[in-house]
């Protein structure tokens, strides 16, 4: 019955997306009339609902406890705590089991708080990789189902609901500090953790504990923890280990989020940057921060979420981000589009197909925020943006020359990194430009000059996303030689649809092997070899890779999940040239190939000077010793503007935007 149901719900949404029926729009735009948006953004709890409903009747199938991931060598409960919350959240969203999900709630809190065994819980809380990342989807659970709920009260049972809070007053007891950075033990180890304090007036909250995503879940947690404690009997006079009671925290951190949000507008949002993993995790604590905020707060938040929204829609087809990418795991999360923040588009925009709920997507979907018809409206006509550049500043460079995170990662701002995409309806191309700089060196994680957290140069992927599929891509990337990550691995420069890559030296980097490209089957129609270069047809586009000196190993991979070509190089600091452009601009693939053949590559003892299929011409220092130069003038990686396209503008430091597209505009001041 549910799915009768649900293929019901999916046609009427889907009608409200596909519509467009006015005949004074093109046959290739979308139809972004107010009135289309409107519908479209209307059907979002019809989505929603129809998703909820999917879940009616299931049964509680628990996450696995699993071995430790980390140093602390605490059990990893992260998977068992979202099977237990995300239960709980969709029976009561629902209302059935009641008692199975009040039960499972109790369960969730006995991993951290077991009143026979204190001593043992404390690891488990203290841990970075279990506890509070289900505590945005915990904290609505409680305002919304508890004794004060604001959706049903009471199913949430009081004796649960006490048990909860208690929790939560243990976290903010132990690890909620206003003025003093703390170190902690963990399982007995030493300074395992690292507590930034509420007091911004040193650091301006440019002081990370972790790394980004966790440094905001912990921040978050605090807040909406002293939150919901602050006012209650039992708990409204307990001090907390720096001596202060829940109102102070909350007082405390409240001021705290503030700061943030407007120096992450005014520096250009997120280190940890189009991250479709860890950028879950960060953005839906600002969904929840959003909901249940002081006025102030909503609103700083409802501009913070637009503008992520805006930046995010400009770079994306078909829901899939493109761009350059901080913090990118290889293997499934560096090849695969379809992640959780492609399934968030079934919901903000009826794209894409339905999504179950699961772990972080919970608070997405239940927040009241909803896009403006700007951001829809660029996210969806895609035809309609056409061709442009888009230029970001991000933060990455370390405070004082300490990239280590010992007992946090310090950022300075004034300076750091450029993003740079170039953007078409056929594929989106996307490159890190910064200056080469070294990774740590001493023990204690300073080198005494300018370089990279490591936060900031972990995994970074640069590369082509294309019409057609999800998942269809190339992009290049150095191969491990131990561990799961890398770091500072390769540097680039881009101009339009030409990227000119290399391995970065190995002082200046860790764990890094040989550069290599990745060429994805999916999407893909065609492939030729031919005088070094490799070339590729997909939907939209062609592309071509070469490396510039001693060629390269190519190796066909095919697991039925992942099929494509790794294009290795044979010498270690070669870089590689790839060309992309739209199929529209050739008669076919042969007039592509022989046009890319032709191109003028000039090799000397440090540098390659390239012209490219658009005619630019990139002079790429091999040595290291200098950024490129592209038609005659070295690429600026700090300029004016933090933002800058045709529908995103800011000037650095200003916390002013404007979003357009056509007649639509949105003024973003978070000054005020």
């Amino acid at each position: 019955m549910k799915k009768i149901f649900n293929t019901f719900i999916m046609a009427m949404s889907l009608f409200a997306v596909t519509s467009c029926a006015d005949e004074d729009i093109p046959s290739n735009s979308f139809n972004t009339s107010d009135e289309n948006l409107e519908r479209i953004r209307d059907a979002f709890d019809i989505r929603r609902d129809a998703a909820f409903e999917e879940l009616r009747g299931d049964a509680l199938v628990r996450g696995a406890v699993q071995s430790p991931i980390s140093g602390s060598g605490v059990l990893y409960y992260r998977d068992l705590c979202y099977s237990l919350i995300d239960f709980a959240a969709k029976c009561f969203w629902n209302e059935e089991m009641n008692d199975e999900a009040n039960a499972a709630l109790v369960e969730h809190c006995e991993i951290f708080d077991n009143a026979t065994e204190e001593s043992k819980s404390w690891p488990n809380m203290r841990d970075g990789d279990s506890f509070y990342w289900a505590s945005d989807e915990l904290c609505r659970i409680v305002e919304y189902w508890g004794t004060n709920g604001t959706r049903k009260a009471g199913l949430l049972k009081p004796e649960v609901e006490a048990k909860i809070l208690h929790m939560m007053w243990i976290f903010v007891k132990d690890q909620s500090y206003l003025t003093q950075y703390v170190q902690k033990d963990v399982n007995g180890k030493s300074g395992y953790l690292s507590i930034v304090p509420a007091d911004f007036s040193q650091n301006n909250t440019w002081h990370v504990e972790g790394s980004e995503n966790h440094h905001i879940m912990r921040f978050y947690t605090k807040w909406h923890f002293s939150k919901l404690l602050k006012d209650l009997p039992d708990y409204k006079d307990l001090r907390s280990d720096d001596g202060h009671v829940p109102a102070e925290h909350y007082a405390a951190w409240t001021a705290y989020v503030k700061q943030y949000i407007k120096e992450r507008a005014q520096k250009g949002l997120f280190v940890e940057f189009a991250n479709d993993l860890y950028g879950m995790e960060s953005l839906k604590c600002m969904y929840t921060l959003y909901d249940f905020g002081d006025e102030e707060m909503h609103n700083l938040l409802g501009k913070f979420l637009d503008l992520y929204w805006a930046t995010w829609a400009q770079e994306q087809i078909d829901g899939v981000r493109g761009g350059s990418k901080a913090r990118v795991y290889q293997g499934l999360n560096s090849m695969r589009g379809d992640t959780h923040f492609r399934k968030l588009t079934w919901y903000n925009l009826g794209l894409v197909g339905p999504s179950v709920i699961k772990q972080n997507i919970f608070s997405f979907i239940t927040s009241d925020y909803r896009m403006p018809d700007v951001v829809m409206d660029i996210a969806l006509d895609v035809a309609g943006r056409g061709d442009y550049e888009v230029s970001q500043r991000r933060v990455g460079l370390s405070e004082n020359g300490k990239s280590l995170n010992i007992p946090y990662y310090g950022f300075k701002t004034d300076e750091g990194l450029l993003r740079y995409s170039y953007c078409t309806p056929a594929y989106i191309m996307g490159t890190f430009e910064c200056e080469a700089l070294p990774s740590p060196i001493l023990a204690d994680g300073t080198t005494g000059g300018k370089e990279w957290t490591m936060l900031s140069s972990q995994n970074r992927w640069m590369g082509v996303i294309f019409e057609g599929h999800h998942s269809g891509r190339i992009y290049a990337q150095c191969g491990l030689t131990e561990g799961k990550a890398n770091y500072n691995s390769h540097w680039g420069f881009q101009k339009k649809g030409c990227m000119v890559v290399q391995k970065m030296k190995e002082e200046y980097s860790r764990y890094a092997g040989n550069l290599k490209v990745w060429v994805s089957d999916f999407g893909r129609n065609k492939m030729f070899e031919k005088d070094g270069w490799f070339f590729a047809e997909y939907d939209g586009a062609y592309a071509a890779v070469k490396f510039v000196s001693g060629g390269y190993k190519s190796e066909y991979l095919n697991d039925n999940l992942w099929p494509g070509y790794w294009l290795t190089a044979n010498e270690k600091y070669s870089p590689a040239i790839i060309e992309v452009d739209k199929k529209s601009n050739y008669s076919n693939f042969e007039d592509f190939q022989q046009k890319v053949m032709t191109l003028n590559i000039t090799v000397s003892d440090n540098t390659v000077e390239h012209t490219t299929l658009f005619g630019d011409k990139i002079k790429f220092y091999t040595d290291f010793s200098k950024v490129a130069e592209i038609n005659g003038e070295a690429v600026n990686i700090n300029p004016a503007k933090v933002m800058d396209s045709p529908f995103v503008q800011s000037d650095f430091d200003s916390g002013v935007y404007t979003i357009k597209k056509g007649a639509r505009e949105l003024k973003l001041d978070f000054n005020n």
